[in-house]
């Protein structure tokens, strides 16, 4: 599935969206990340504010995953 044009994130957002998903909301300070960037993020539906802190929600998750997925080298075989 290819994400529409309004749905892709530039470099920056996807490093925002990575550090966000990295943190841990119980041991760590919330994330810190350019509002521009948590406002697009939140709006797309890949992360939520919740008490003032930014928690990646299920769609991010399945972002950064078919991100993952997509620049995993293929497996060549023995």
């Amino acid at each position: 599935m290819m994400a529409s044009k309004s749905e892709m994130l530039t470099r920056e957002e996807f490093a925002s969206l990575l550090t966000v998903g990295k943190t841990c909301a119980v041991r760590e300070p919330p994330a810190v990340i350019p509002a521009e960037h948590s406002a697009r993020l939140i709006r797309l539906g890949y992360m939520a504010d919740l008490g003032g802190r930014l928690r990646m929600i299920t769609p991010g998750r399945r972002r950064l995953a078919a991100e993952e997925n997509q620049n995993r080298p293929l497996h060549k075989g023995p």
